[in-house]
């Protein structure tokens, strides 16, 4: 557990060391991406399964968005003043 928790640490600390000087979009995306890394490395199985949950997650979704129903026709509502 130390070790894995020691790399994925220097994972975090290499991204943070390549973000010096830069904008601060990129000072927020190479630490996530190096702690994202070496845990993906560290823990291959858990990656794999996280990442077919994603995708099945993301698959479900696009089938009920390209399933929906059509738009029912909406109400014309009269603005015009009342009548006398």
């Amino acid at each position: 557990l130390l070790p894995k928790a020691a790399a994925i640490t220097m994972g975090g600390l290499a991204g943070f060391v390549l973000s010096l000087k830069r904008s601060g979009f990129r000072r927020v995306v190479y630490p996530t991406a190096g702690l994202l890394t070496m845990a993906a490395f560290c823990y291959p199985h858990e990656t794999v399964h996280i990442i077919r949950t994603g995708i099945a997650h993301t698959q479900m979704a696009w089938y009920n968005f390209r399933e929906s129903p059509e738009p029912t026709e909406p109400a014309k509502h009269d603005f015009s003043p009342p009548k006398q």
